[in-house]
């Protein structure tokens, strides 16, 4: 028996392996000078054929594997990553009323205003020390997700409004406090911007529908994709 020292396949018949050997040594870059015939040819060619769309099976394989997106539960990533914040009711309590956010609240109106107010506080979406987040991808969409100190939740309507009427409230208390300081000029010069903030600040006539605006339009100018928000979080090198 004659072993081939490439493939190890062995042959009692020294012809056949001498066929065998001939190509097998090609096949893995063996020295042999040995002049192939044609039908030697077309097996080699066959067999290089062969193994060529095996490979090409087995990285097609490999790819969809490697390119194939991770799936990744949003609010559990977030409560495993994101988590060294302050609360967004603390967030919240952080926003100041000044001269200036409130000349913006009476030229921009109650939605818009409370809105800008609040995006004050967010110089950057991508940044990871706001408890507050809106992504495009469902199921988080149309929903604004806040850090509570504890893990992330997805922002209730009714603690939305509760957020708002706290806004609200130091808007009353900066109104009192400028009518103080204004006297009796808040009759005069002053007597349509004080008017115009009392009727902002209780939210217009139809204040739960100003409010769901106020939802929506908050979310719609955070909101971000994960993808990138996950991908911002690992450099390079």
């Amino acid at each position: 028996m004659t072993t081939c020292i490439h493939c190890n396949k062995q042959y009692s018949n020294a012809k056949c392996f001498r066929k065998h050997f001939a190509i097998c040594d090609i096949l893995h870059g063996g020295t042999n000078d040995q002049i192939l015939n044609l039908k030697e040819l077309t097996v080699l060619v066959k067999k290089l054929v062969k193994d060529n769309n095996d490979k090409t099976k087995r990285i097609k394989v490999l790819e969809n594997k490697l390119l194939k997106p991770k799936e990744i539960n949003l609010l559990k990533y977030l409560n495993e990553n994101i988590n060294n914040l302050d609360s967004f009711e603390h967030f919240i309590g952080t926003i100041k009323i000044t001269d200036e956010s409130v000349e913006n609240l009476i030229d921009l109106g109650f939605v818009d205003g409370i809105v800008e107010l609040i995006k004050s506080k967010i110089p950057n979406t991508l940044n990871e020390d706001i408890p507050i987040r809106g992504f495009y991808e469902a199921p988080y969409n149309e929903k604004i997700l806040i850090y509570t100190g504890v893990d992330w939740v997805t922002l209730k309507k009714n603690k939305f409004d509760d957020m708002i009427f706290n806004i609200q409230r130091e808007l009353i208390n900066y109104r009192e406090t400028w009518q103080s300081k204004l006297g009796d000029k808040i009759y005069d010069s002053e007597s349509d911007k004080y008017l115009q903030l009392s009727s902002i600040i209780l939210g217009g006539e139809e204040r739960d529908v100003n409010i769901l605006k106020c939802y929506k339009k908050l979310y719609h100018s955070i909101k971000i994709r994960a993808r990138n928000f996950i991908n911002n979080r690992y450099k390079i090198i």
